[in-house]
């Protein structure tokens, strides 16, 4: 049992860096749909929301990076001898879920309200726009196209 406990901080490090991620992420996109009021009536507005959605899907791009570097970081201690197999193989598993749990529990409730914001313009490129980035925020992508 110790040697399992004795690597705990490549367990709660991670985790918790994985949750503050996407926690602040989210914290973003909820200002700026508060500052929106929910609603989008300009280019203008349309301009903010962009710039959340970029960092909304530059923070999810990252996340898979870091999660990668994760694993590979344990794939090499483990070889090493520095973490036992098991101990990676219950780690792994378990900070992937503390990340999963930040998103379920926060992050896809504030993401859900961003994507369904009222647009309260005449404007018909504002409207195609904008459920065009929706369409493109559930890509894997960088950042919107346009």
């Amino acid at each position: 049992m110790d040697e399992l406990l004795r690597p705990w901080p490549l367990l709660v490090i991670p985790a918790v860096l994985y949750c503050v991620i996407i926690v602040a992420g989210s914290m973003k996109l909820a200002a700026t749909y508060k500052s929106l009021g929910g609603k989008i009536a300009s280019n203008e507005d349309l301009a903010v929301m962009k710039k959340a959605i970029n960092l909304n899907m530059m923070i999810a791009i990252f996340i898979f990076v870091y999660f990668a570097a994760y694993i590979a970081l344990m794939f090499y201690l483990t070889f090493n001898g520095r973490v036992s197999l098991i101990t990676a193989a219950i780690y792994v598993p378990l900070v992937t879920s503390a990340g999963l749990a930040c998103s379920l529990l926060y992050a896809k409730k504030i993401e859900k309200k961003a994507k369904n914001m009222t647009i309260t313009t005449e404007d018909p490129q504002i409207l195609q726009t904008y459920w065009r980035w929706v369409k493109q925020w559930d890509e894997p992508r960088l950042k919107l196209p346009d």
